[in-house]
């Protein structure tokens, strides 16, 4: 579905599928970004997004790029229109994660080569989205859709790669992998961000338990 040759953005999605999450920060204070990538890092999970509505978040995406750029992938999430987007890219975004689907952001990525997730909710909207030219789909809130619209989907649309994101917990996030999903959008169902108080050693323990439950999906799958 998509005509141009895009070899930086597969590559992103090649590794959102290894890491098999991507951690959204929302509403922490800037000079914890790079201690919390850090600390992604430890759990051996290299992609994350800062969503745009998180106070100085291009600064902290910035400042994620200065300092990990090399071995995290940074997006921006919440993008919400193309000067979002630009704003993001200018700053050192590598990808984009929108809450909803808009076809001018899909093709603003499409032209820079950055992966872009757009959010879904409904069939029509997921086909809609790939169509367009997303990488992967958001499905949001999927807590409220739940596994099993994940399974159903690949009945008449086969393998989609999708981004189950909105209430995923370590405990369900093996029956979303089972259901097909390419990758999970995990942030609030893991940790209570905003009271972290710095210690970041939380980040990695519960990062790693998640991704722990993630592969074991997968082995079983």
């Amino acid at each position: 579905m998509q005509t141009l040759q895009r070899t930086r953005a597969q590559a992103q999605v090649a590794r959102t599928r290894n890491a098999g999450m991507v951690m959204i920060i929302r509403g922490v204070p800037p000079d914890w970004a790079v201690p919390i990538g850090e600390a992604l890092l430890a759990a051996d999970v290299d992609v994350m997004e800062i969503t745009l509505n998180t106070p100085h978040a291009l600064d902290m995406i910035a400042a994620l790029h200065d300092a990990l750029g090399e071995d995290m992938a940074i997006g921006a999430g919440t993008v919400l229109s193309v000067a979002d987007a630009e704003n993001a890219l200018a700053a050192g975004a590598e990808f984009f994660v929108s809450p909803h689907l808009d076809t001018e952001i899909v093709r603003y990525a499409n032209e820079h080569d950055c992966m872009v997730v757009p959010g879904a909710f409904t069939p029509t909207e997921v086909f809609t989205a790939l169509r367009a030219g997303a990488d992967i789909v958001k499905v949001f809130p999927a807590n409220i859709v739940g596994p099993q619209f994940f399974r159903d989907l690949q009945g008449p649309f086969g393998e989609i790669p999708m981004l189950p994101t909105g209430g995923i917990t370590v405990e369900n996030a093996g029956t979303y992998i089972k259901s097909g999903a390419l990758a999970l959008g995990v942030g609030a169902g893991l940790l209570n961000w905003q009271r972290l108080d710095g210690e970041f050693a939380r980040v990695t323990a519960a990062t790693r338990a998640m991704r722990a439950a993630v592969m074991q999906a997968r082995q079983e799958n």
